[in-house]
């Protein structure tokens, strides 16, 4: 890391980075009954505000603002209940897309938040020990989290740094049970992209006893991603 960057200056303590993070983690844990989306070929382009855009399937079923308000509100509360630290920015939800048939397979969510709290040269800069760090503190406040009612992390893999649309991205990985059945396992990524003005967030997960249906859906899904 170059000289007079330490990991506290990174502005990735898991105060900072939690509350997004965890409202996007219960964004993919609570299923509500959306609306469904026009069928138009396999996949349809979707043209997101602040020059964002991604394929996704035609046929899955995109909730209303509605329904992704209640799913924000609801992470918000979680989180204020297990004494996180709320970012200081607005955090907005840009999509939340559903898999189809019921019961729910896979999810994309797509969000932006303002006064982002790294930027990209920063991030350009941890180490494998911060991102080690990450990973600990993120885990020790998740277990604060489920005592709140939040999902139980069955398991997370070590964050990275990847180039994403052009951007340098954090990607968080794990895995979590499903909220009404202990026995389903889910996966989850989320990436976290710092912009001079905002940070965007997209995350994508699915059940792992159908990965082989859904994990290539949603590789197409991120590589269509422009930013």
């Amino acid at each position: 890391m170059p000289k007079g960057i330490k990991f506290m200056d990174l502005n990735l303590s898991v105060m900072k980075i939690c509350h997004a993070f965890v409202c996007l983690l219960l964004c993919t844990a609570f299923l509500v009954s959306p609306l469904s989306a026009s069928a138009a070929g396999e996949y349809k382009n979707v043209k997101l505000p602040t020059e964002i855009s991604l394929d996704i399937p035609s046929h899955w079923k995109i909730l209303s603002i509605e329904n992704r308000k209640n799913l924000q509100a609801a992470g918000t509360a979680m989180t204020k209940n297990a004494g996180v630290e709320e970012s200081k920015g607005v955090k907005t939800s840009l999509l939340a897309v559903n898999a189809v048939p019921d019961p729910v397979g896979a999810t994309i969510r797509v969000s932006i938040t303002t006064r982002p709290e790294f930027t990209a040269a920063v991030l350009l800069a941890v180490t494998k020990t911060d991102l080690k760090d990450i990973e600990k503190l993120l885990l020790s406040e998740f277990q604060k989290l489920e005592k709140s009612g939040g999902p139980h992390i069955v398991s997370m893999t070590t964050p990275s740094v990847v180039m994403l649309s052009g951007h340098p991205a954090l990607v968080i990985p794990y895995i979590r049970n499903n909220l009404s059945s202990s026995s389903e396992h889910w996966q989850v990524v989320q990436y976290r992209v710092p912009l001079p003005d905002r940070l965007v967030e997209i995350t994508l997960s699915w059940r792992k006893t159908d990965e082989i249906i859904w994990k290539p859906i949603l590789q197409h899904v991120l590589a269509s991603l422009k930013i």
